[in-house]
């Protein structure tokens, strides 16, 4: 708009001088006596002022385009600017794509939770840098479908972020399969805490060459033989077994009969607090 009251001040001034020196001329031909042949100087001054006003009109033509290439260029930058970003991210997509792992699983799922997926997927393959688990344990605090949260429990090369799955696992074929044989035993001890095969709980306790695992099947046995059994077999998680026995019989037998004087003081106090008062 300001070029437009630009141009037209030019043709403005134009107008104003042609017309002047026009009646310039016009009264000295008028005084001469030569106003009856049209002076040549009025011919001249009047193609001067066709000649002003296309000057301007092309000036402001040539105006535009270049405001309408410079503005159309901006536009090109901005759009390829924006196709790098879109290719940049397809890339990303295409890399987890490639490692097939289970994203087809996350066709279903929501945005968010096909977003928090593939950065735990991605994490996987991350080499070097630092690491901000709190955004990986917020990653799976927004995954609900379960065939994820088990791939990220069982899979995840971060110990903790597969016990924080755990926590929200309910297949028992994946719980089982992760509390006896992941190697992390924080991440075998949570997933034991979910089982709830108790033939599974047994074998666990009665047989695996780790303490801390045998200790949190103990914790959720449930035969009290069993637990005697271990209470008398097991020398590291005695008492965890011994705190799990409530059969009155068991714990008379084991009063009377033990030969571990501390396993015959232990059942007489355990007796003492089932007396009423």
């Amino acid at each position: 708009m300001i070029k437009v009251r630009q141009n037209l001040r030019s043709f403005r001034k134009v107008v104003a001088i042609a017309i002047s020196l026009t009646g310039v001329t016009m009264f000295s031909s008028c005084s001469s006596g030569e106003s009856d042949s049209p002076p040549i100087l009025l011919f001249v001054l009047l193609a001067i002022v066709v000649v002003a006003i296309f000057a301007i009109i092309s000036n402001a033509k040539n105006k535009k385009s270049a405001n309408e290439s410079y503005a159309g260029t901006q536009e090109f930058e901005k759009s390829d600017r924006k196709n790098e970003n879109v290719e940049g991210a397809l890339d990303s997509v295409q890399i987890i794509t490639d490692q097939k792992q289970l994203l087809k699983i996350a066709e279903k799922s929501t945005e968010e939770e096909k977003l928090a997926y593939q950065i735990l997927v991605a994490t996987n393959y991350q080499q070097g840098g630092n690491v901000d688990f709190s955004i990986l344990h917020m990653a799976v605090d927004s995954l609900t479908n379960q065939n994820l949260i088990a791939d990220v429990a069982k899979n995840n090369k971060y110990a903790g972020i597969r016990s924080a799955a755990v926590k929200k696992l309910t297949i028992q074929k994946v719980l089982i399969d992760i509390a006896k044989n992941d190697g992390n035993i924080d991440v075998r001890r949570n997933a034991i805490g979910f089982v709830t095969d108790q033939s599974v709980l047994t074998n666990i306790a009665k047989n695996d060459r780790q303490s801390g695992a045998r200790e949190s099947a103990i914790y959720h046995l449930d035969d009290q033989e069993l637990l005697a059994y271990i209470a008398l077999n097991d020398r590291e998680n005695r008492y965890a077994a011994f705190g799990r026995i409530t059969d009155q019989n068991i714990l008379t037998k084991l009063a009377k009969n033990d030969k571990d004087e501390d396993v015959r003081e232990w059942a007489l106090e355990a007796l003492k607090s089932e007396e009423p008062n």
